[in-house]
C-alpha cells in the first residue's frame, strides 16, 4: 500500500502489517480470528460436552471423598466435611446435566454422547440418590 502524504510511516507499516496478516490466515471453516492455538481446534459442541464431563467427574470425586475420605476427626468435622461435599456434589451434577441438556439442543454433532452425560449425571446425582435410599425403593 503506498504512502499517502496523512499518513505517517508508523500507520503506513501498520496497514502493511495488516495486510500480510489477513492473506496468511487459513480461511474456511477454522478460521483463526485470536490467539494461534495450533495444537488441538476444538469444535464448540466438544468443548461443552468436556466441560460437562468435568463436571461431573468432580461430582463423583466431591461424593466418593465425602464418604471416604473424611472419616477422621471428631463426628461434627466428618459431618461438616460430608455435608460440605455432598452439596458442592450436587452443584457440580446440577451444572453437568445443565450443560449436556443444552449440548443435546444445541449442537447436534454431539447427541448421543450428550444425552448418554445427561442421562448419567441425573442418575448419579447425589440429591436423586439420597431420595432413592431415603424412600426405600434401592
Amino acid at each position: 500500500m503506498a504512502q499517502t502524504s496523512k499518513q505517517s510511516d508508523w500507520e503506513a507499516m501498520w496497514d502493511e502489517a495488516d495486510g500480510d496478516v489477513s492473506e496468511s490466515r487459513p480461511h474456511g471453516r477454522f478460521k483463526r480470528t485470536g490467539r494461534k492455538n495450533s495444537r488441538f481446534p476444538m469444535l464448540p459442541s466438544t468443548k461443552l460436552l468436556v466441560i460437562a464431563t468435568g463436571f461431573w467427574v468432580a461430582s463423583i470425586v466431591l461424593i466418593v471423598l465425602g464418604f471416604f475420605a473424611g472419616n477422621s476427626g471428631s463426628t461434627s468435622t466428618v459431618l461438616g466435611f460430608f455435608l460440605v461435599c455432598l452439596v458442592v456434589s450436587a452443584i457440580a451434577a446440577a451444572f453437568a446435566s445443565f450443560l449436556a441438556l443444552f449440548g443435546l439442543f444445541k449442537y447436534r454433532r454431539r447427541k448421543v454422547f450428550n444425552l448418554i452425560l445427561l442421562l448419567i449425571s441425573v442418575a448419579t446425582n447425589p440429591l436423586v440418590i439420597l431420595m432413592v435410599a431415603m424412600s426405600g425403593v434401592a
